[in-house]
């Protein structure tokens, strides 16, 4: 058992200063993957909080499975309360923010070097960044969840297939079709 879930464990006993630890240790990452995911650090911030409610209440369920880590647990619990927001704003345009505007907290997706690059280089690497945005908006709501957790979480397969309820097969499968889309996706928008 990870040190994670020994601390639910000892909140489910009454520790409520292991509830809050939990919180620290994982308000940050959370917010972070709400935020790439929707596309507004405003409404990430209000998520999060229904995610620890969500662990607050129910910290008495949690059984991990076998092999589970409470990562894929804190996981699980963000991607469905994100696909659920989704769902609910799934007329709604979203931009995935990949730097970090307002928040030192996110690992940004930055540009190249600015200083090595002629304006020319510089304008089409802002361009294609903005691009990329635009395209990981676009995936299907599990393609862009086993992307992000993958390349800004540093998520295994894994520990990925148990947040989302799937096999590692079928995430190396989600992870691969959504490169492809976004290939496909920036190769479309950087021909306009």
């Amino acid at each position: 058992m990870d040190k994670d879930a020994r601390l639910l464990e000892r909140f489910s006993g009454g520790d409520q200063e292991a509830f809050n630890e939990l919180v620290s240790r994982w308000r940050t990452p959370i917010v972070c993957y709400l935020h790439r995911f929707l596309g507004d650090r405003e409404r990430a911030e209000e998520l999060a909080q229904e995610v620890f409610l969500k662990l607050y209440f129910k910290s008495r369920k949690f059984r991990p499975r076998p092999g589970a880590t409470f990562k894929s647990y804190m996981f699980k619990v963000a991607t469905n309360t994100a696909l659920n927001e989704r769902r609910r704003l799934a007329r709604r345009i979203m931009t995935v923010p990949m730097d970090r505007p307002d928040s030192d907290d996110c690992r940004p997706m930055d540009p190249p070097d600015q200083k090595s690059l002629s304006p020319e280089d510089r304008q089409s690497g802002l361009e294609a960044l903005e691009a990329l945005k635009r395209g990981l908006a676009l995936l299907p709501q599990r393609q862009a969840a086993a992307l992000l957790m993958h390349a800004f979480h540093d998520m295994s397969h894994k520990d990925i297939g148990q947040s989302l309820g799937i096999s590692e097969k079928a995430v190396k499968s989600l992870i691969k079709r959504s490169r492809d889309s976004l290939k496909h996706t920036l190769g479309s928008i950087l021909d306009s």
